[in-house]
């Protein structure tokens, strides 16, 4: 899991000179971090200030979807539904399922 606040986990990697930028993997989702950067000479070493930060997580509570009319014809049914909050994340798509019967998942773009 993440590190207590204060304490330093050690380096994450390695980054020459020319690059500046890193990416760090294998966070837990909706987990507080914080990071920061060392530039590191021959005469020493100088820390940035800590960046605390949120890992993108899993999305919010949905709410039940809604009913719309318009279906293709009197056996179908039209859904529609308010996406919940992406908490950092990304919403890559839904999926729908029926509770009663045969069916699958369907997926769909948000």
């Amino acid at each position: 899991g993440p590190a207590a606040s204060g304490t330093d986990a050690g380096p994450t990697g390695a980054v020459p000179a020319h690059g500046l930028a890193h990416n760090l993997s294998s966070l837990e989702a909706s987990a507080a971090y914080r990071v920061r950067v060392r530039a590191l000479t021959a005469a020493g070493h100088r820390d940035s200030a800590w960046l605390p930060f949120v890992a993108a997580g899993v999305p919010g509570v949905m709410r039940p979807p809604a009913e719309r009319a318009g279906g293709p014809h009197p056996a179908a049914l039209r859904l529609a539904w308010t996406p919940p909050a992406a908490n950092g994340g990304a919403l890559a798509g839904f999926e729908v399922y029926r509770d009663v019967g045969a069916g699958s998942s369907v997926g769909g773009a948000p």
